[in-house]
């Protein structure tokens, strides 16, 4: 629709006291998804719908129902998704699931609960807003569970994801090579299901997975990166044994094989349907802080979406002990090296933050191209920092700071979108997404 159409029917539309927002605010023919209602979605369903024409909301939109009575391929994604709980899990998780079907369970973002995690369909909307096309290269320094990486793929760009956590390496590439597997080698390996859980039985000396019966199919399927799909998935069913004290690991693992080989059968399906070709991804155990030891070449990256960790309201290597300690990762180790962990007491711990995060920007400065985002997705400070720290008379608030410490580093600022978290408002109140372009 022209411009001068559009004024005509806003005009049209003043006698209407009724008129819906979103006849409002989007072109005719435009419909969002059910459950978009915040005013941050709002925001970035409009910056999509400037940054895109209507084939390409089709195509990549992350906030649309349909255009001119056109599904969207997120629509259609969406609608054939399982809900990726358990049968036995609790009515309000089931609930929470069925609400947000459209901004966290589809494809394989799903699998593992994973606690700060983004909602895959804001960072859909951030990559489409921020001008990132199939073929290039997308960088998420501090991947947490690698959720900017696989949207970035499912859009077809391709994406390096970093993080100091070997096992949110392992989460990422699971993730990965669910979404990029074949439905009927899911469904295949359901019935290996206690061979598997063998596999990964650490009680057993000799896993005996590849050696029993069907040992080429086996293998066949572990060539083709089921391998941390599979670990994935057991380290999701040892984590929920540990919370259902009367069953086991065993008797859990195919309840939770189950959900995800729907998934995947359910993704590959669609997939396939929409002819979908997912760019290429590289997950690494790395520094955010030393971009050259990971092989980043000066203005080599085309766009940077990331979250530093939200580690004043949740420790992550806490949260993850029992898997890293499967991993043999060195707790304390890893703790001396996360951001946001290192410091005796909550002020050095941010003093400490502080200073990392003007490395890691710099060093994100110089691997992304001019005139290119990154993209910061940060929480605004916590009660326990209100308590301990000030600037100028007034509470730190770490969004500003990384502001400052962006515009530093050669960053412009173009747009905070605050986004309200509903989970943890005790420690964090909003998300503060900074569209941040480099000059």
């Amino acid at each position: 629709m022209s411009t001068a159409a559009q004024k005509a029917r806003r005009s049209a539309a003043r006698g209407n006291p009724f008129e819906s927002l979103e006849a409002a605010l989007f072109p005719q023919g435009y419909k969002l998804v059910v459950g978009t209602s915040q005013i941050y979605e709002l925001e970035l369903a409009a910056a999509e719908s400037r940054a895109l024409g209507r084939p390409e909301i089709v195509e990549r939109g992350a906030y649309f129902d349909s255009v001119d009575g056109a599904k969207t391929n997120h629509f259609r994604m969406c609608a054939v998704s399982p809900l990726q709980v358990d049968a036995a899990s609790s009515t309000r998780r089931k609930s929470f699931f069925e609400a947000n079907l459209f901004k966290t369970g589809y494809a394989t973002h799903g699998l593992f609960p994973y606690r700060g995690k983004f909602h895959p369909q804001m960072i859909k909307a951030v990559i489409n807003i921020i001008g990132l096309k199939r073929g290039e290269t997308l960088l998420d320094p501090m991947m947490g569970s690698g959720t900017a990486c696989l949207e970035a793929s499912l859009q077809g760009a391709n994406a390096i994801g970093i993080d100091a956590s070997p096992f949110c390496a392992l989460m990422a590439e699971g993730k990965q090579a669910g979404a990029s597997a074949d439905g009927a080698q899911a469904e295949a390996l359901f019935a290996d299901a206690d061979a598997i859980c063998d596999r990964f039985e650490k009680s057993q000396p000799e896993p005996p997975l590849f050696r029993t019966n069907n040992s080429a199919r086996r293998a066949a399927a572990l060539e083709k990166g089921w391998d941390a799909f599979l670990r994935l998935c057991y380290l999701d069913a040892m984590g929920y044994a540990a919370r259902r004290a009367r069953k086991s690991v065993r008797e859990l693992f195919p309840v939770v094989l189950q959900r995800y080989v729907a998934a995947v059968r359910n993704f590959a399906r669609i997939r396939d349907e929409l002819r979908l070709k997912l760019g290429s991804t590289s997950y690494l155990s790395g520094d955010a802080r030393d971009l050259k030891a990971c092989k980043l070449e000066d203005d080599s990256i085309d766009g940077i979406v990331t979250s530093p960790p939200y580690s004043f309201a949740i420790d992550y290597v806490a949260n993850d002990a029992a898997q890293l300690e499967y991993l043999e990762v060195e707790v304390e180790r890893l703790r001396g090296r996360m951001i946001g962990l290192r410091g005796g007491n909550l002020a050095a711990r941010v003093q400490n933050y502080l200073a990392d995060m003007g490395t890691v920007t710099r060093e994100c400065a110089r691997v992304l191209r001019k005139g290119r985002y990154f993209v910061v997705v940060v929480g605004t400070n916590s009660n326990q920092l209100k308590r301990v720290m000030g600037t100028n008379g007034e509470d730190l608030q770490i969004d500003r700071e990384i502001v400052r410490i962006g515009e530093d580093a050669g960053f412009e600022l173009v747009r905070d979108v605050i986004h309200p978290i509903e989970g943890i408002r005790n420690t964090l109140r909003d998300e503060h997404i900074l569209f941040l372009r480099k000059k």
